[in-house]
């Protein structure tokens, strides 16, 4: 059965087109996002330019998806950008929310072919959600590079992009050493029988002195 995901079809438009630097712009990825991107391009430049990169959307993951991104990010054919600011910013707000992969010979300068749609690089983008996926049309294809290259050169936002690897392996590795040490921490269940019966004393304490407090300003009240 065909896979009409955003996954499927960006898997067909990859296939159909072997060769070529691949330009992604999302407004959104995730680790998931990025292990995906590894298993899918080996071998091909990739340019990966992604709206926000807060860190807090880098933590969640499993190991083996941390691996993989942090493959992807680290290869040598990979360039990740990003020029997300927050309002605090002086230069002011600033995030793209464009979803394209494009196939392009940049010394050229010109895009060869471009699938655009509604897919973040996540999970629930790529896999869950029934999303909108096209390829565009060849006469558009010069002002589909166009607006990439002013992406890439900050023409169209006024301000230069940053590269963005370091801050998302960085999150990344981040996430796991938390997830590390919250596993490593014992649960209710895991603790002792004398830190539970110790526990248990506290809270039979604790009750008692409600009842003694609860008894004495009743009488009180009777007076």
């Amino acid at each position: 059965m065909p896979d009409y995901s955003a996954q499927g079809h960006i898997q067909r438009f990859l296939r159909d087109n072997p060769h070529g630097h691949l330009y992604v712009l999302v407004g959104y990825a995730s680790v998931w996002g990025l292990a995906w991107l590894q298993e899918n391009t080996p071998g091909r430049p990739v340019t990966l330019i992604i709206g926000d990169t807060k860190p807090h959307r880098f933590e969640s993951a499993t190991n083996p998806d941390r691996a993989k991104a942090l493959q992807f990010l680290r290869r040598r054919d990979v360039r990740t950008l990003s020029w997300y600011r927050t309002g605090r910013s002086a230069e002011g707000k600033s995030m793209l929310h464009a979803k394209a992969w494009v196939i392009a010979e940049p010394r050229k300068g010109s895009a060869r072919t471009a699938l655009i749609g509604s897919a973040n690089l996540t999970r629930v983008g790529l896999k869950d959600n029934w999303e909108m996926m096209a390829l565009v049309a060849d006469g558009d294809l010069s002002r589909i590079w166009r607006q990439l290259d002013g992406f890439m050169q900050g023409r169209t936002v006024n301000r230069k992009p940053w590269e963005a690897e370091s801050r998302l392996i960085q999150a990344i590795e981040g996430g796991r050493r938390v997830q590390e040490l919250t596993k490593a921490m014992p649960t209710r269940r895991q603790r002792s029988p004398v830190a539970r019966k110790r526990s248990g004393c506290l809270t039979l304490a604790a009750a008692i002195g409600v009842l003694v407090a609860s008894t004495a300003t009743t009488i009180l009240l009777l007076l």
